[in-house]
């Protein structure tokens, strides 16, 4: 999907790894400023238009996720992210999801 920035909003694409094994039938759900606004697929990108301005963003699956990213947006820029599993891509530890179930995916800023 190519989304396409209008009337001054922003485009955010979230690139999703495609290797490992955890978490390859389960789609990750793209939060934006504490709401849904879209998922990604193992080995896709999505995009959504956002409002230019300040935004926080993290991908999350069931009650785990990753930790909140704040960025900027000027009207007509491209946003872009990478996610995946955070740590061994095939096994998840009982403390990922207990105590570091915040942490349990990787969110970074990617070259746009």
């Amino acid at each position: 999907m190519n989304a396409v920035a209008s009337d001054g909003h922003i485009v955010v694409s979230v690139a999703r790894d495609g290797a490992g094994n955890r978490d390859q039938h389960r789609s990750y759900r793209i939060v934006v400023d504490g709401r849904a606004v879209g998922s990604v697929k193992r080995g896709e990108v999505s995009e959504v238009v956002l409002p230019p301005g300040q935004h926080r963003i993290r991908v999350a699956v069931s009650w785990c996720s990753s930790p909140e990213v704040q960025f900027d947006g000027a009207g007509g820029e491209r946003v872009a992210f990478s996610c995946g599993p955070q740590g061994h891509p095939d096994v998840a530890t009982p403390w990922q999801l207990t105590f570091g179930r915040r942490s349990y995916l990787r969110l970074e800023r990617a070259a746009a």
